[in-house]
């Protein structure tokens, strides 16, 4: 029993331990399988020699758990280390490989960079004969351009003086043959105007002064129509009227007198 006691003791300690890495890094993972081949031995010797079987199948279970808790936590280190092996066998190759790929790269880089170093002068020498040709000649032709345009500046300005001399002595006799022609124009259009204003209003005097007189003789003429016309007609007005009253008398004065007489004849034969 103190047997069993003391490996249900180093199993309990070695299940609570506080930093199982640590644990696991001091010591041998099989010694976790030596305890549970003891705790084994221990159930089988126990149920051979004792009939009670509660207790037993109690601490059975417990120690069961116990142990392959730890029998999985053994299993975890197993695992764990050959991954970190594998990690670093790994590692190890890549930074192998990573240091040759590196050290491959830095060689083709120097080839690359020398080769296009001298590339690079061997352009650079040329385009600089290149350029100093040009610019060689370009200086000749721009020389030659600018004596030639100098010379075309100098013939173009004398002839436009020249030109422009000719030009502003006539346009000048003609802007003096315009101006007096034109202050001439202009004096005659407007004495003519003058004329014509007073001919117009002069006209347009009499015009007005004939037109008066007229309606004023026409005004008086009708007038006169008028009052003889108004006189006419009440003259032949008076003479009608006298000579219907004297038709209605003589005419009816005589039927009327008829007709008493008529009338006086039969009263008398009555």
């Amino acid at each position: 029993m103190s047997k069993l006691a003391n490996i249900l003791n180093a199993s309990i300690n070695l299940y609570n331990y506080k930093d199982p890495k640590t644990y696991y890094e001091q010591r041998i993972p099989s010694d976790d399988i030596i305890i549970f081949k003891n705790i084994e031995l221990l159930l089988i010797n126990r149920l051979r020699t004792t009939y009670h079987l509660g207790p037993i199948l109690v601490w059975g279970n417990f120690l069961f758990w116990i142990t392959s808790t730890i029998k999985k936590r053994c299993d975890k280190k197993e695992i764990t280390d050959k991954a970190e092996k594998i990690v670093e066998e790994i590692t190890g190759k890549s930074e192998k490989i990573v240091e040759e790929i590196t050290d491959k790269a830095e060689k083709i880089v120097e080839e690359i960079t020398g080769k296009s170093e001298k590339i690079v002068e061997e352009i650079t020498d040329k385009a600089e004969k290149i350029v100093e040709e040009i610019t060689g000649k370009s200086e000749k032709i721009v020389e030659e351009i600018t004596d030639k345009a100098e010379e075309i500046v100098e013939y173009i300005t004398g002839k436009s003086e020249k030109v422009i001399e000719e030009i502003t002595g006539k346009s000048e006799k003609v802007i003096e043959d315009r101006a007096y022609k034109a202050e001439e124009i202009v004096e005659y259009i407007t004495g003519k105007s003058e004329e014509i204003v007073e001919y117009i209003t002069g006209k347009a005097e009499e015009i007005v002064e004939y037109i008066t007189g007229k309606s004023e003789k026409i005004v008086e003429y009708i007038t006169g129509k008028a009052e003889k016309v108004i006189e006419e007609i009440a003259g032949k007005s008076e003479e009608i009227v006298e000579y219907i009253t004297d038709k209605i008398k003589k005419e009816y004065g005589y039927y009327v007198r008829q007709k008493i007489i008529q009338v006086r004849s039969w009263t008398n034969e009555i």
